[in-house]
């Protein structure tokens, strides 16, 4: 558990998420803090030194715009929608906070709210000479 506020006379303990997906290395859970550069690497990884068809990427709350504009991005440098296509799924999951009094003697309080997720498939169509320019792309220095 991570401590993250504290109250007047209490704690809020958010609870760490438990993800429904183990992670693989076509399942690419993104955080607001993950850097653009291992990510952009990592994905291009798999698409074209493992010649993978579907790389998924999925992103929480403040990860959804940055799941997004990666998402984008991967499709542009590949070369367009013609030959990476995007699927993308929304939705809400509810999160699990403890607030935990300082005074002893009281009970600990669970409180839930929701939040929004996203998971976009990068499906490419072709992994063949139809991509080379993003195979020898420079793009950021990868």
């Amino acid at each position: 558990m991570v401590r993250t506020q504290q109250a007047m006379d209490s704690t809020i303990t958010k609870r760490k998420i438990h993800k429904h997906i183990p992670a693989s290395e076509t399942f690419i859970y993104i955080n607001r803090n993950t850097a653009l550069h291992p990510l952009l690497k990592r994905v291009r990884k798999q698409l074209i030194q493992k010649e993978k068809r579907l790389v998924t990427l999925c992103g929480m709350g403040a990860a959804v715009v940055k799941a997004s504009s990666l998402a984008l991005l991967i499709q542009d440098m590949i070369g367009g929608d013609s030959v990476c296509g995007l699927i993308v799924r929304t939705g809400t999951v509810d999160l699990v906070d403890e607030i935990v009094p300082d005074d002893p003697d009281a009970d600990i309080i669970i409180s839930t709210r929701k939040n929004s997720k996203i998971e976009i498939d990068l499906v490419i169509s072709t992994v063949s000479s139809s991509n080379s320019e993003f195979r020898n792309a420079n793009v950021l220095g990868i």
